[in-house]
């Protein structure tokens, strides 16, 4: 830990921004009448906090700690798959996770849920991915109670921005 704490450290004294060093981060995936999409909205973050537990990165890809993937069935989401870094104290804390072929309605989430849509149109900063459409989602307790489906433009780009 010492040594990414130094090199985070070198990185604020730099003229290197963080951004130009980042990984772009795994996905989640979410299946929609039968069609997989991209979630990207982290519905499983407020149940880890209740639970008071801190995960490990998995890769310089995932430092959440986790993948999960996720279904909407009749407006009501579902954590259907889950995979875990974790520290060994906390494990007793994740068992009911850990059980194969257990789907979970996610009745601690309430927010917003993003979903990206159709083809992936633009990276953006901090390496943010832009789909074709979006579908914004309200949910309640793990029930959507309403939906919006945004279409998006490719943004344009300011020649004099750019560093070359």
């Amino acid at each position: 830990m010492r040594i990414i704490a130094k090199y985070v450290g070198r990185l604020e004294n730099s003229n290197i921004s963080n951004n130009q060093l980042m990984t772009i981060q795994v996905q989640e995936i979410i299946k929609i009448d039968g069609e997989f999409q991209v979630l990207l909205s982290r519905p499983f973050e407020p149940f880890l906090k209740a639970l008071e537990v801190k995960l490990v990165p998995i890769s310089t890809a995932c430092w959440r700690g986790y993948i999960g993937t996720w279904e909407l069935v009749n407006n009501v989401l579902y954590l259907t798959g889950i995979k875990l870094n974790y520290h060994e104290e906390d494990e007793e804390k994740l068992i009911p996770l850990k059980l194969y072929d257990v789907i979970y309605q996610a009745t601690w989430y309430t927010g917003e849920l993003k979903i990206g849509i159709g083809r992936l149109i633009y990276i953006g900063d901090n390496y943010q991915p832009l789909y074709e459409k979006e579908m914004i989602c309200t949910v309640e307790g793990g029930l959507i109670t309403n939906h919006d489906i945004v279409k998006n433009k490719v943004p344009k780009i300011d020649d004099d921005a750019l560093p070359f």
